[in-house]
Order: structure tokens, then sequence, then C-alpha cells
């Protein structure tokens, strides 16, 4: 919850204190930004933005799982840890678009020093393609324990309809889980 905020306050800093700054002359372009025509800043605005919104909607994740954890109830459980899985994808897929922001508004700020802007431009995704080597294993990871809480619950809830199917006295589960429905 705390890196959703933090990268919410810094799409929220960047949407106004735009690379390149306002332009300040008289006329009908004052208080435009100087770079809105170029393609660079345009591509900061909207990876700023998607990161902003993800962030957001993160953070609303992680508050409905805190209300859903603590109901009590084992659905709302599930329902807590199926939103805090979102809200952790979200704030990787912020992340994302944060460092895309941070490179295209440096490439917008360097763009008539081409050997500069290129050069920062390229020590700028060595952390963005670590992100996404990391984020590879973390699925993997995921997925594959994913599958084992599955068989785990799906076990589990075989043995208890069949425990509370031989209860009831019925001979079959499958009449015990018509019988739910």
């Amino acid at each position: 919850m705390v890196v959703a905020a933090l990268i919410a306050t810094i799409t929220f800093a960047a949407a106004f204190a735009i690379p390149g700054g306002y332009d300040g002359n008289q006329g009908r372009h004052q208080g435009m930004a100087v770079l809105a025509r170029a393609t660079a800043f345009q591509a900061f605005v909207i990876t700023n933005t998607v990161a902003m919104i993800c962030s957001f909607i993160s953070l609303f994740l992680c508050i409905t799982g805190l209300w859903f954890a603590y109901t009590g109830d084992d659905d709302a459980y599930d329902l807590a840890i199926a939103r805090y899985v979102g809200a952790v994808v979200l704030i990787l897929v912020s992340m994302f678009f944060l460092m895309t922001a941070f490179i295209a508004a440096t490439f917008a700020m360097l763009a008539h020093v081409t050997v500069f802007s290129v050069s920062t431009c390229i020590i700028a995704c060595i952390p963005f393609i670590a992100n996404i080597l990391e984020l590879r294993k973390f699925v993997s990871k995921f997925l594959s324990q994913k599958s084992r809480v599955l068989k785990t619950y799906k076990t589990y809830s075989t043995v208890l309809q069949r425990d509370k199917s031989q209860q009831l006295g019925l001979t079959h589960p499958f009449t015990f889980s018509c019988i739910m429905f």
C-alpha cells in the first residue's frame, strides 16, 4: 500500500511539474506546456496517467481487501486475497509505466542532444528490463503456488463433502452437491 501511495504521489507531482515547463510569453499559448507538440512529451503524459490510475486502483483494492479480510467469512477471505493479488499486479504495472514515463520525459527534455538522450534512455532501461525479468519469475512462482493451493482446496472440499454426505446418509457425493444448490 505504501508503494502504491508513493507512486500516486510521484505521478501526481510529475503531472504538474511537467518536463520543459510552461510557456510564460504573452499570447494564446501562455500557460501551455512548452513541449506539448513533442511526441516524447505526449508519451510521458499518457504513461504518467496510466501509472497514476493503476496506483490509485491498487490503493482502492488494498483498502477494500482489508475490509473483506476482517469480515471473518471464508468467501470474503478469498475475495481479500484476490484483491491483494490484483493490487500487487497493478503496482507492478504502475512501476512499469512510471519507468516508461521517466524515459519519455528524459528523451523529451534532451531531444536536441542525441548522444546524451539515447545514452540516458539506455541506462534508464536497465531497471525496466530487470523489472520484466522479476515479473516473469513472480508470475511463474505465483501460478505454481496457485495450482498447489487449488489442488489442496479441491482435496479438502471433496473430503468435506464426502464426510457431510455420509452424515446425511447419502450414498453419492454428487447427490449432496445437487441438494446444496
